[in-house]
């Protein structure tokens, strides 16, 4: 795992032959492993570009206060970006870009998250060339005062055949704020495949029912229903398990 660190809005100087930052871009060139960690940011603006055949397995984390973000990901021929992202802040605007620039780019994006604010994310996924592919699975839990908001706009031109278009987002709420789901999807053209889902609702009364039949208390049992959801989307090591484990038992002790 190579950890990345972008503070006070920043990237922070990171030195390899792997990759290439500068004025907040970050340019992979080789395949490989990284966190990166947004720590004392308030207004992040990044671009991450994957060159061509890169594999890259990517983890963002924040738990900052009020945080802006407007980010871009470009992807070029054959790149195959793994994307894993938690966030517990205060609140995030968040505003995402992910360019598909060339043949058989694909973006598989995991986004995890426990709101205890106002939280707003717009994804939105242009597939700029044929045969290109975009998975997109966002999963968030509002506890507190958090509500949730998602806008997730795929993207397709006519001309671009052979595309691949997915997108699912999820939202448990263990509080009674109201959340909401966006899932729009733009095409222009026929030959592709195409699919969206999305649901709000609250853990079910048979899964916490059959905890607590096997002696396991209400608080207990929420906290691994929340386990479990969150872990579903997110294939971590155990570095970046411990950091979100470390969250879940401040909310559920």
């Amino acid at each position: 795992m190579n950890n990345l660190l972008v503070v006070n809005d920043k990237i922070a100087d990171y030195r390899s032959q792997a990759l290439t930052i500068q004025n907040n871009t970050i340019t992979f060139h080789q395949s490989g492993n990284y966190q990166i960690e947004y720590q004392n940011c308030h207004n992040i603006n990044l671009t991450y570009n994957f060159d061509k055949d890169v594999y890259i397995k990517l983890f963002e984390y924040s738990t900052n206060d009020k945080l802006i973000i407007k980010n871009e990901y470009n992807l070029y021929q054959n790149a195959n970006i793994l994307l894993y992202k938690f966030y517990n802040n205060q609140s995030t605007n968040e505003d995402i870009n992910i360019n598909l620039k060339e043949e058989k780019a694909h973006i598989n994006y995991h986004f995890s998250s426990i709101s205890i604010g106002k939280d707003q994310h717009h994804i939105k996924v242009k597939h700029l060339h044929k045969n290109t592919f975009s998975d997109i699975y966002n999963k968030s839990i509002t506890i507190n005062k958090g509500q949730i908001e998602f806008t997730v706009d795929s993207i397709l031109p006519k001309g671009n055949q052979g595309c691949i278009l997915n997108q699912d987002t999820r939202v448990i709420t263990l509080n009674d704020n109201k959340s909401a789901i966006h899932p729009n999807m733009y095409i222009d053209e026929n030959d592709v495949e195409a699919r969206h889902g999305s649901i709000i609702g609250r853990f079910s009364h048979d899964e916490i029912f059959y905890l607590m039949t096997r002696g396991i208390n209400y608080n207990d049992t929420i906290k691994l229903l929340v386990k479990g959801y969150l872990f579903s989307n997110l294939m971590l090591d155990m570095e970046g398990r411990a950091k979100i484990f470390e969250i879940i038992n401040k909310y559920w002790r």
